[in-house]
């Protein structure tokens, strides 16, 4: 059973190189469908509201709203394993017996043990590179003093920042729900479940390009939130609509990283990192500080350009 679990991902049943009969191929589409809109639905259901679909009535960062989400995504985070499964099992894995085929399936998606050490550190260092001019610019700003700070006021006598610092992360919900819950689901439901269906027809071009449309299509939904909570129209729209484009950039990434390594833990630790960095911003900066950190910029993602191939080949990762 543990060679079944650490065995590498079966390549040939997850880039397309396999026949692909009309009916899979329909298949695929149809469940597809489910698991990219099964998150967002799951926002929206009410089953013991006056009306089974509506707007969330409570403010998204009220802790009963945020609560009642996080049980939502959990439910849409298992009807989307329970599709993708079924159709793996329907179209992309032979007549192996229940316990192989259930390993099988957790192996395709990304749960598995070889190269585990490898996913979870060279990702991480491939986006922290990315992010060298972010990074640089929190320096120049002092945030990293401010870290070091908060980490030494856990470990000794200044009881009121360690009790500050973990009301602000550990026991607050919304650092829950931005470095731990949206991590893990959305990568579950559009990394994990939704890219081995696409690629056992269509191939990991396909794959690591329609997964994140739907993932940006996803955060189409923060319009109606943004315009409920007093927005304008249009500053909903663009602001959304460059939130989409941002979190479809990422999602092709997440996706690629995903493919590459064949891991789960790979794009939700980078989804996590992601989340804290935030969108990259020089307006804080003085223009000298800009130039500087502006080279930083095009360094980090020159560098991440002819790192990213090398260093997410599926060799370091059991991942033929």
């Amino acid at each position: 059973m543990d060679s079944l679990i650490d065995s590498p991902i079966d390549t040939a049943a997850l880039t397309g190189d396999t026949a692909c009969t009309a009916s899979a191929n329909l298949w695929a589409w149809i469940a597809g469908s489910c698991i990219a809109f099964s998150y967002v639905v799951s926002l929206y259901i009410h089953p013991f509201g006056e009306r089974l679909l509506a707007f969330p009535q409570g403010e998204r960062n009220d802790p009963a709203e945020i609560r009642s989400r996080f049980q939502r995504v959990f439910y849409a985070s298992i009807f989307s394993f329970l599709v993708s499964a079924a159709y793996q099992y329907a179209f992309a894995l032979g007549k192996l017996g229940p316990t192989t085929e259930l390993l099988q399936i957790l192996s395709k998606t990304g749960f598995r043990l070889v190269g585990l050490p490898c996913a979870v550190c060279i990702p991480v260092l491939l986006t922290l590179i990315l992010f060298l001019g972010p990074l640089v610019g929190d320096y120049v700003m002092g945030r990293f003093q401010g870290y070091n700070r908060a980490f030494v006021s856990l470990f000794y006598h200044n009881r009121y920042f360690r009790r500050k610092i973990l009301r602000d992360s550990l026991f607050s919900l919304i650092w829950w729900r931005a470095y731990v819950v949206a991590p893990i689901s959305e990568e579950f439901v559009y990394r994990a479940c939704l890219v081995p269906v696409i690629l056992h027809c269509f191939g990991s071009t396909a794959a690591i390009i329609v997964s994140p449309l739907a993932f940006g299509v996803a955060h189409l939904h923060h319009i109606f939130d943004r315009i409920r909570l007093g927005a304008s129209a249009v500053e909903a729209i663009t602001t959304t609509l460059f939130q989409i484009f941002y979190t479809s950039l990422f999602g092709a990434y997440s996706a690629y990283l995903f493919v590459r390594t064949g891991h789960f833990i790979a794009p939700v630790l980078v989804h996590a990192l992601c989340n804290s960095m935030g969108v990259p911003d020089v307006a804080a900066f003085k223009s000298q500080q800009r130039i500087v950190i502006g080279v930083m910029y095009f360094l980090g993602l020159f560098l991440w350009m002819g790192l990213v191939q090398p260093l997410t080949s599926p060799a370091f990762y059991g991942n033929r």
